[in-house]
């Protein structure tokens, strides 16, 4: 047998001065009344398509899939009777399209909750590592000439007879023979 699966959806305000409780049940009391509604319908011959009749047994039960704000996730706990948007921390946000918060990459840092994007360290700077939540976080790259364990800020000039040619070094080159700094 074939079938037609018709689709629709029903955006309607979420209030924000209703507690999540409060809420899921008035969700869940308008998911049963449309799926009741869709039914009755359906067994009076309402929607009949090219002949063909649906029933009662043919309707789907609703689901419920909240629109967030941008940088906040839907969650659906149904069993802990409550239906919410969460957003991402400091130090994570939220692509369009993702279904779970990521780290801001090294040298990038968002200090807002429901960030869509990470800001970039100044030049000259970057984080230590991904996740950082506060500019604070973006410390100074060592310059070329100059080395430290992480590459960052302390760092010291490199001993004389060896380079670093490149920002950011952990270490510093011994010189060609015949060569010196």
């Amino acid at each position: 047998s074939h079938y037609v699966d018709i689709t629709f959806t029903i955006t309607l305000p979420y209030p924000q001065a209703l507690s999540s409780q409060d809420a899921f049940q008035q969700i869940n009391k308008l998911k049963g009344d449309i799926f009741a509604r869709l039914s009755e319908e359906a067994d009076s011959g309402l929607f009949s398509f090219l002949g063909l009749k649906a029933d009662a047994y043919s309707v789907g039960y609703p689901k419920v899939v909240a629109q967030c704000p941008p940088g906040s996730l839907y969650v659906d706990k149904a069993v802990a009777s409550s239906y919410h948007c969460v957003g991402c921390s400091p130090g994570h946000f939220l692509p369009d399209n993702a279904t779970q918060c990521q780290e801001c990459p090294v040298g990038t840092f968002t200090e807002l909750d429901n960030a869509t994007s990470c800001d970039p360290c100044p030049q000259g700077k970057t984080t230590r590592g991904p996740g950082s939540g506060n500019h604070t976080d973006c410390q100074d790259v060592c310059q070329a000439g100059s080395m430290s364990r992480d590459g960052l800020a302390p760092c010291q000039k490199c001993a004389r007879g060896h380079y670093s040619s490149r920002d950011g070094a952990t270490s510093c080159t011994p010189c060609p023979g015949g060569t010196w700094t």
